[in-house]
């Protein structure tokens, strides 16, 4: 059981490392609204991944992007009741373990996106950047029987 672990945690930090290439297999774009007209609110970028946040006529648009080949973007929507600030949106970088201190051993893979109106939060939404890996590598696991 603790070889497993160890496999897995190994696999994981593979993942990390050598999975942060450019993709050779276009995806369908994740980002269905074209935000080029909209007004950026705010921008994080963490290692091989970014989250951006636009505001165009009352519509907050959140898109999340990444190098990593374990990624393929992804786009969500909100609307508002009125324009927003910088200071209505909060994004926050975490480990897998949930940390937000980025250690040598543990990069921040996980976003949080919160957008608040009027004291009243009407977005709130996590971002793991390698989700796609864990499944690949869970399912490589299973598959051998080593899970």
């Amino acid at each position: 059981m603790i070889k497993n672990i160890i496999l897995f945690c190994h696999l994981i930090l593979l993942i990390a490392c050598t999975g942060c290439g450019s993709k050779t297999i276009e995806a369908e774009n994740p980002f269905k609204i074209d935000t080029s007209d909209y007004e950026l609110l705010s921008q994080s970028t963490e290692g091989y991944n970014t989250i951006e946040v636009y505001q165009h006529d009352k519509k907050v648009i959140v898109n999340a992007k990444s190098e990593a080949a374990f990624f393929d973007g992804a786009q969500f929507i909100v609307e508002s009741e009125n324009e927003l600030s910088t200071e209505d949106v909060t994004i926050t970088w975490s480990t897998i373990g949930g940390g937000t201190e980025k250690t040598e051993d543990n990069a921040r893979i996980i976003c949080e996106v919160k957008i608040q109106e009027n004291d009243t939060v009407i977005l709130d939404k996590k971002i793991n950047f390698l989700k796609k890996g864990f499944e690949a590598i869970t399912e490589m696991l299973e598959e051998r029987g080593t899970l």
